[in-house]
């Protein structure tokens, strides 16, 4: 039975998001098409567009998403964002959904934020985002943040809302509105554990994780660590969802210079946090990262907190290594990427409407295709090399789908086979006469479980030397 596509991106690609507000987002924009300009290119404005925007909202007001609306941090305004900025592309959006903590959660148990449930349904259902990625509760461990008493309330009234939706939904709209459980990947309180506030497979499509301050080597111990970070991810993994870097951003500014970053030697702002990040990203195959390109100490709720000015245009050199290492994809020498922070390609505008009616065996296929291209390249004998590993790494569904085909295949052989002798035999009776019929049928053996023959030679190998092995590839 087929299922919905978690919309996980091939394998080695990464959805790129920006957030986290409307003039935040249209601020990175800008300068990202101001810096191609004063370096000669000619590409569109349209070509720095993210996959997909972020935006936030709570249960109880639904402000930002079809009005703007400011909580202290920037202009939230979920429809203006898409269809102000990004007009007639497709982009989709990240929401940050705020369910008041502990108390809040109560109160969706007990059946009192039914209406404005109902009314966020609605908002999905006609939203002109051409997905839509709700983080339900966001940060559910942050023990500031008030769910952490009730670990079990925060998860029964997370699966409230997935069950609504899915009951209210149009089947389309379903397909394109994606369920994310947010960590903030450091110490919760209470003594509570990931798996205290954890829905059940069934009701989570993704898993995020914040990132701020946890890369620091002299983060604070209630800061959190990489350790934290990796124990949310490895959550991921083993319940087999995509990972979503949800928040992240460089705690402290682009430009901190303490005597911390001295101490450590982490003056360089990309060494210090956007190396370490995509270093994780490539780790555990991040499926979308986050970014949040804002002046924090301009937005009243911020101002003072300690995050610091984290747009990219202030600095040259963020700017320029984000083109060469995130829109431009590294360059054309991927082993050399490797060792500098750029091994995967980062998906913009139009990405997200290549994952709609797709299961996970597809997903799984094309991902593993995507990994192979990466190390084998292009031309004849790459293509046969991914021909060859796509049969033998295929998942167990997709290997039975293609026994069949073979099976049925060698059966329509034998069947013309028989057809042919008895035409012969007609033949001979008629005019006394049959030529021997000559076998030319390939010589076939197996390579590692793939079927090869003496006809076309592949290179076999990321070193590319000649092994004279052979492909069988058509009739």
């Amino acid at each position: 039975m087929q299922t919905k596509s978690s919309c996980r991106p091939p394998r080695g690609t990464t959805y790129l998001t920006i957030g986290q507000d409307l003039f935040s987002i249209q601020q990175y924009v800008n300068e990202q098409f101001n810096s191609s300009l004063h370096s000669g290119s000619m590409s569109p404005m349209s070509s720095f567009f993210p996959s997909a925007v972020m935006a936030y909202t709570d249960l109880s007001s639904l402000r930002g998403l079809e009005k703007p609306t400011d909580y202290g941090s920037g202009i939230e305004y979920a429809d203006g964002v898409i269809q102000n900025l990004f007009s007639g592309y497709d982009v989709g959006l990240q929401i940050g959904l705020w369910l008041s903590g502990a108390d809040g959660c109560d109160k969706i148990n007990q059946g009192k934020m039914d209406g404005q449930i109902q009314k966020l349904v609605r908002y999905l259902e006609g939203s002109p985002a051409s997905k839509i990625f709700l983080r339900i509760g966001y940060e559910f461990d942050n023990p500031s943040f008030g769910y952490s008493s009730n670990p079990g309330g925060y998860a029964l009234a997370y699966r409230s809302i997935v069950d609504a939706c899915r009951a209210e939904l149009s089947i389309e709209r379903r397909k394109k509105v994606y369920f994310v459980w947010h960590s903030w990947g450091a110490p919760t309180s209470h003594g509570a554990e990931l798996d205290d506030f954890y829905p059940g497979d069934d009701y989570v499509d993704w898993v995020g994780v914040s990132i701020f301050q946890q890369l620091y080597p002299w983060a604070k111990p209630w800061d959190g660590s990489l350790s934290d970070v990796d124990s949310v991810m490895n959550f991921a993994s083993q319940h087999e969802k995509p990972i979503m870097i949800a928040e992240s951003t460089p705690f402290g500014g682009i430009d901190l210079n303490t005597s911390n970053t001295r101490l450590f030697r982490l003056e360089d702002p990309w060494d210090r946090w956007f190396r370490p990040v995509l270093d994780l990203i490539d780790r555990y195959d991040v499926s979308m990262w986050c970014y949040i390109n804002c002046a924090w100490d301009q937005q009243p709720m911020w101002h003072g907190v300690g995050f610091g000015e984290t747009r990219l245009s202030t600095s040259a050199k963020v700017m320029r290594k984000w083109k060469e290492l995130v829109l431009d994809g590294g360059s054309d020498n991927w082993r050399d990427d490797m060792q500098h922070g750029a091994r995967r390609k980062f998906l913009t505008v139009g990405s997200l409407g290549d994952c709609a009616g797709t299961d996970e065996t597809s997903d799984q296929l094309s991902r593993d295709i995507v990994a192979v291209d990466s190390l084998f390249g292009s031309g004849e004998d790459a293509t046969a090399i991914k021909a060859s590993y796509s049969f033998q790494h295929m998942t167990e569904s997709t290997k039975r789908i293609g026994a069949g085909v073979i099976l049925a295949g060698g059966a329509m052989c034998i069947f013309g086979a028989l057809l042919s002798l008895l035409w012969c035999r007609r033949a001979a009776a008629a005019h006394h006469s049959c030529r021997e019929t000559k076998n030319n049928s390939r010589k076939v053996r197996f390579v590692d479980d793939v079927a090869v023959s003496e006809k076309t030679p592949i290179v076999q190998g990321r070193e590319q030397q000649r092994n004279e092995i052979w492909l069988l590839v058509g009739g």
